[in-house]
């Protein structure tokens, strides 16, 4: 894991130096991947600001084989759920002191009984 830290880390302060070198003024992130990994999580907190993604109830899913499935839709609160991976506990989790959040892909299903 510090191998892919440091070698992330090192990658995407590259690619800011070169892209300021052109005369970009605009703030970086470098991943969008969105996956909860602390490794991720480290390299971009040195980046302008953190990018997430969030999902509540997705209607899709990659299977095993890495094909898309199709889930079925529990129908719950986010509210009474927090810890099934509900938005703002999903959100909360991959932010970073000081550091404006962005969230750049969400989904919660619509309409459901406890909306």
């Amino acid at each position: 894991m510090r191998f892919l830290a440091a070698t992330t880390e090192a990658t995407n302060e590259d690619m800011r130096q070169y892209l300021r070198s052109l005369g970009a003024k605009s703030l970086f992130t470098m991943s969008n991947q969105g996956l909860p990994l602390l490794v991720d999580l480290r390299a971009n907190a040195k980046m302008d600001h953190i990018d997430t993604h969030a999902y509540w109830d997705l209607l899709w899913r990659v299977d095993a084989n890495g094909g898309t499935d199709y889930a079925p839709f529990d129908n719950t609160s986010q509210l009474l759920n927090p810890f099934k991976g509900s938005l703002v506990f999903g959100i909360a989790s991959e932010t970073v002191l000081d550091k404006a959040t962005v969230v750049t892909e969400w989904n919660d299903c619509a309409p459901t009984s406890t909306a």
